[in-house]
């Protein structure tokens, strides 16, 4: 991923903001949909890709990833999971949530940790 943000910062040093960057997933079932691994990695390769350019003179000022709850999509409707939380948005009234492994992953790393840290389990709080 480097690669391509250090191309991008060598033809224009201007302040770089990053949003919306995410990974689509299938809908499932909140069993299957909060064990998100693949987002997991997609965000450490993103983020590990951004933190080297950072270290290599890139003037990026923040970085935002999409999105922070599943919801509904204009292309795919609630067909496809792009959020860090899960929202049963079929059959809970309430729509309640549930932090992925992706959220805790994120807020962790949020916080100061690791960027290769793996030992974020879904039922650590």
């Amino acid at each position: 991923m480097y690669p391509a943000f250090d191309a991008l910062f060598d033809q224009r040093k201007c302040i770089t903001y990053y949003c919306s960057t995410g990974q689509r997933l299938l809908a499932a079932p909140r069993d299957k949909s909060v064990n998100d691994t693949s987002r997991v990695n997609y965000l450490k390769g993103y983020i590990g890709g951004l933190l080297d350019a950072l270290r290599n003179g890139s003037n990026t000022k923040g970085y935002f990833t999409w999105c922070f709850l599943d919801s509904f999509e204009l292309l795919d409707g609630y067909t496809s999971n792009f959020g860090l939380y899960y929202v049963d948005l079929i059959n809970d009234p309430d729509l309640k949530r549930y932090p992925k492994l992706s959220a805790r992953w994120y807020s962790n790393f949020l916080k100061g940790g690791d960027l290769r840290t793996d030992e974020i389990s879904l039922f650590s709080q």
